[in-house]
């Protein structure tokens, strides 16, 4: 099963975020497990960047020493061009949704995971919250 983060869940994963760290971590420890395939884009990695690092200060060590210890459980989805335009001539109304969803759809994503499951109203793959998404994986 492969499953798409959302950027609000990879930095709530990175910056060990109370509302949403531990719920992260379960889906990251069921990658490791091999109970799913987690994917990420190219977008959330360069957001998560800016924000753990530039905003929230994270030191750029503790920043690649967690990226370092998940890069042969996260794959990571091109964003191409197609799926820029595609989100503007959809009209989503979050355009950085909009640009995951359809790079999603091209790395044949199962679930999407985010925190704000209403920004995905047009998304054709099922959308779930974390804790939804929990649920679906341990049966």
């Amino acid at each position: 099963m492969k499953v798409f983060l959302d950027t609000n869940v990879w930095i709530d994963f990175l910056l060990e975020r109370q509302q949403g760290y531990a719920l992260a971590a379960s889906i990251l420890s069921a990658a490791v497990e091999g109970k799913c395939d987690v994917y990420i884009s190219t977008l959330t990695v360069v957001n998560a960047h800016y924000i753990c690092h530039d905003r929230a200060k994270m030191p750029l060590k503790m920043l690649r020493r967690k990226i370092d210890a998940l890069k042969h459980w996260v794959h990571i989805c091109d964003i191409v061009s197609e799926d820029i335009y595609d989100s503007y001539s959809n009209e989503w109304e979050d355009f950085e949704d909009g640009v995951q969803y359809y790079a999603a759809v091209r790395a044949g994503i199962d679930y999407i995971v985010t925190g704000n499951v209403k920004d995905y109203a047009q998304s054709g793959i099922p959308v779930r919250s974390a804790s939804e998404f929990i649920k679906i994986i341990r049966g």
